[in-house]
C-alpha cells in the first residue's frame, strides 16, 4: 500500500477487532461467541476475521497491514522465508549442481526462480 500512514491505521483498527480473541485462556466456545459478535457488529465475514487472526499470529502487527497488489518489484518484497531457498540455489549454481524446487500451488516457486535468475551473473552462469 502506498500510503504508509493509512496502512498503519487500518492495521490498528484490525488489531482492535482482534484484541478480545487474543486473551489467554480463551476456550473454543468463548472464541466462537466473540467472533460471532465481532462479525455482527462490524459486518465482516468470519472468514475475513480468521484471516486477520492467522496473519497476526504469523507476522504480528505488520501482518494486519493491507498488502499491495501486483508482483514484487524489489528485494525487500521477497519474503524472509525465501532467503534460505535463494541461498541453496546460489550454492547449487556456484557448484554447477542440479536443483529441484517443489511445493504446493501458490508457494512462490516461479517468483523465486525469476528473482534468482535476475541475480545471476550472465557472464559466469546460464539459466534457461
Amino acid at each position: 500500500m502506498r500510503d504508509q500512514k493509512k496502512a498503519e491505521d487500518i492495521a490498528t483498527q484490525r488489531l482492535q477487532l482482534l484484541s478480545p480473541l487474543l486473551a489467554e485462556g480463551l476456550d473454543a466456545a468463548q472464541a466462537k461467541q466473540i467472533k460471532a459478535g465481532i462479525c455482527q457488529q462490524t459486518g465482516i465475514s468470519e472468514r475475513t476475521l480468521r484471516r486477520y487472526l492467522a496473519q497476526y499470529r504469523l507476522e504480528g502487527f505488520s501482518g494486519l497491514k493491507p498488502k499491495g497488489q501486483g508482483r514484487p518489484r524489489n528485494e525487500a518484497a521477497i519474503p524472509v522465508m525465501l532467503e534460505e531457498i535463494l541461498g541453496r540455489l546460489e550454492y547449487a549454481a556456484k557448484r554447477q549442481l542440479f536443483a529441484v524446487i517443489t511445493g504446493d500451488c501458490g508457494t512462490a516457486k516461479t517468483t523465486t526462480i525469476r528473482y534468482f535468475k535476475e541475480t545471476l551473473d550472465s557472464a559466469k552462469l546460464k539459466a534457461r
